[in-house]
């Protein structure tokens, strides 16, 4: 008996050591161990510029809004990209153009994201606390920084603090969600929407607590200081509306031209992720809010659609590319959001919180052990990486100067490998452009470069954009040159890159040199193509439409495909299924298939030069030079195995007779 008692009485300690443990401090923290627990986790999240290692796609795009900033071009007229007027602050690779004032701008932001996370986390129980500053110092130290998942984190902890806090306190927090969303919608035009749904919701949340004068400040915040903050950065007024509709329409169908599958095991880690953070989510909300209180049910909801909203999008931008510079957002940010709700008010459900607790816990451990297994060096390694972050960011930090200068040797060995010299001599001071996704090439070698609005051939995959590209380069600001590329990642078709963009190449400009993978091509006229339309019509998916290649005749080609009900919820969920466009020749043993590759259902309804068949530069040389020019005798499109209910079996097809003669 004595002994159960004793048993007893332990079992009591120990459970009063676990709610103590998750009970909130009933002490005021001192405002200088919050502070100090930021500053620390800003020199592990910093999400400074890295040196480019090759001169690729990215560090393309990021050399090109350093550039911009640097000449002061307008975004929406000039300059078509999501990223706007402070896009070059949260550029993940490093240009010429970047100097050390970007350590200072990165410092800052950084520091006020990690305060929202510190001042969130000071309002749990200490283990509590401990395991979420543990998790996200440990995880965001051991990934490539980008500020994408930092921004996502503010978003989250700000709008949290909006809930939780009272008085001036929730003024101050209110002030700082604003800020960050305005920041964050001046450097990409896809953070206005996550910024605006936040503050709207949370307005939403505020007028049922009774405090509309806040709800109003926040959204009437925001409102007025998008403009004026737009004005501040040298950009006219006229071209806001037109920077945001064409960065949402880039981002809109960003997952039909540049999503990736990638390994299976690794989508089915972040699928299972996923599922049990929204699970989790879900716990909180229901178990948050006192049910006496004023509008608790309505309140709940609210906080369900923030918080799962914010899990979606930031599941969808992990999912659409399965990589290591994606996935870790979702792999980074579930746990945060599942710990940090331990914050919410209410202790009605203690059940429910419970069962909370232990998912939130799951969730830990389900995204440490996922992002150890693919992404880390070594389990061990991964414990030292934190303690390397802090001090080398706080050499960065206190030498923005010598930061910048040792990126130099690095930026040095870029440029000795983008020199172009014949071009360069035949060029001059002459206007050029890049045609393609390879912009550094231009710009490391100092060629009076001119681009065209959406300067990345991948990146118009709308009408609106395509045609933007194309009414470029047919009006009086064309450049005199453009260094040619036709070329696309992951197995693309290249020839749907950019199409409208590609046909007033062909037919207005000529080439005049070649070196390394580039074609150097010299303006000569300002033709529009002339398009007769030959036939249209339907075909099954999955079969052929014949095309007539003994008339010799360039024809332009444009294919509506759609997705069934279950293909749209697919694609809204995860990514649209992939489709891929055969290319069929005539041959003596009968149909060959000369390539299989990816298409984008956007791009295939712009249309594209179906014939001649342009796969790579050589074909357009070719072209040019009217040898081994191959004339396709039929097109397909055919989805992925087991993917055919998420596809509409009928195709519709137009075909256009290119009068202008390419290539002449």
């Amino acid at each position: 008996m004595k002994q159960d008692c004793r048993l007893g009485g332990w079992a009591q300690i120990i459970r009063d050591k676990l709610t103590a443990a998750f009970r909130p401090p009933s002490a005021e923290p001192k405002l200088w161990t919050i502070l100090l627990a930021a500053l620390f986790t800003t020199l592990i999240l910093l999400t400074l510029p890295i040196a480019p290692p090759d001169l690729g796609i990215d560090p393309a795009w990021c050399a090109v809004l350093n550039w911009a900033h640097a000449r002061g071009l307008q975004f929406g007229e000039e300059i078509v990209f999501t990223y706007g007027p402070l896009g070059f602050l949260l550029a993940p690779y490093v240009s010429p153009e970047s100097t050390g004032a970007l350590v200072l701008a990165n410092a800052l932001l950084c520091f006020q994201i990690a305060l929202g996370l510190c001042l969130v986390a000071w309002r749990l129980g200490w283990t509590w606390r401990c395991a979420l500053l543990g998790i996200f110092i440990l995880e965001s130290a051991n990934v490539e920084p980008r500020a994408d998942l930092a921004m996502e984190v503010g978003f989250f902890c700000w709008g949290l603090l909006c809930v939780v806090e009272s008085g001036r306190r929730k003024t101050f927090c209110g002030a700082n969600l604003v800020a960050l969303a305005t920041f964050a919608a001046l450097a990409k035009a896809t953070y206005l929407l996550v910024g605006g749904f936040s503050l709207g919701a949370l307005a939403l949340y505020l007028w049922a607590s009774g405090e509309r004068w806040l709800g109003w400040g926040i959204l009437l915040g925001f409102a007025a200081t998008i403009p004026l903050c737009w004005l501040a950065c040298g950009q006219a007024l006229g071209n806001l509306a037109s920077f945001l509709l064409d960065g949402f329409l880039i981002s809109r169908d960003y997952d039909q031209a540049a999503g990736m599958e990638g390994l299976p095991l690794l989508r089915s880690e972040a699928l299972a992720l996923g599922l049990i953070g929204l699970v989790t989510v879900l716990l909180w909300a229901l178990s948050a809010i006192d049910p006496a209180s004023r509008f608790a049910r309505c309140r709940r909801v609210i906080l369900l659609g923030w918080v799962s909203g914010l899990l979606f999008v930031v599941w969808k931008h992990s999912m659409v590319r399965v990589d290591r510079t994606h996935t870790i957002e979702l792999l980074v940010f579930t746990p945060v959001a599942v710990l940090a709700l331990e914050a919410l008010p209410g202790r009605a459900f203690p059940k429910i919180r419970r069962t909370a607790r232990v998912l939130a816990i799951v969730s830990c451990l389900i995204s440490f052990g996922v992002l150890e297994a693919n992404f880390l060096p070594g389990f061990c390694g991964a414990f030292i990486q934190p303690f390397r972050q802090f001090s080398y960011h706080l050499q960065c930090l206190l030498a923005p100067t010598d930061w910048r200068r040792g990126l130099d040797p690095v930026l040095e060995e870029r440029r000795r490998e983008a020199q172009l010299p014949r071009f360069c001599q035949i060029v001059g001071a002459a206007s050029v452009d890049v045609f393609g996704s390879l912009q550094a090439h231009a710009l490391l070698n100092r060629l009076n470069y001119r681009p065209r609005p959406v300067f990345q051939s991948y990146a118009a995959y709308s009408p609106r954009l395509a045609h933007l590209n194309e009414s470029f380069y047919l009006s009086n600001r064309a450049p005199d040159y453009v260094l040619f590329d036709l070329s696309a990642f992951e197995h693309k078709f290249p020839s749907l890159n950019d199409g409208p963009a590609l046909r007033a190449l062909l037919i207005n400009y000529e080439p005049v040199a070649s070196e390394e993978i580039f074609l150097l091509l010299k303006r000569r006229s300002a033709n529009p193509a002339k398009l007769t339309l030959l036939r249209e019509g339907t075909f099954p998916m999955g079969e052929p439409i014949n095309l007539n290649p003994d008339s010799g005749d360039d024809v332009w080609m444009e294919l509506e495909v759609k997705q069934t009900l279950a293909g749209r919820l697919t694609a809204f969920l995860i990514r649209p299924p992939p489709i891929r466009l055969t290319v069929w020749a005539e041959t003596s043993t009968g149909p060959t298939r000369l390539a299989r590759l990816r298409a984008a259902p956007s791009l295939l309804s712009i249309g594209f030069v179906a014939s001649p068949c342009l796969l790579n530069s050589h074909d357009v040389s070719d072209l040019y030079a009217r040898q081994r020019v191959v004339r396709p005798s039929a097109y397909s499109l055919e989805p992925d195995p087991g993917s055919e209910h998420l596809w509409q079996r009928t195709v519709r097809f137009r075909l256009y007779k290119i009068e202008n003669r390419l290539g002449r």
